[in-house]
């Protein structure tokens, strides 16, 4: 397994169980992520997970729309 993919499933599932930030940047550290990166990368992971939420975008809703239904 990669690294990237490692740090992924450590983000997913600290995010789940309810870790707060302070210690989820903590395991980070522990995995050998330099602690100054540790905040933005975070940032940028729940950024983007809050993005993919499993609902389309507005591009697709526009793509499946029926105006006939």
């Amino acid at each position: 397994m990669s690294r990237m993919s490692e740090l992924q499933i450590l983000l997913v599932e600290s995010l789940e169980t309810g870790l707060s930030d302070d210690s989820i940047i903590e395991l980070m550290v522990m995995e050998g992520v330099p602690r100054e990166a540790c905040p933005e990368i975070l940032r940028v992971f729940k950024q983007s997970e809050d993005e993919n939420d499993g609902q389309p975008d507005e591009a697709q809703e526009w793509h499946d729309f029926d105006p006939d239904c």
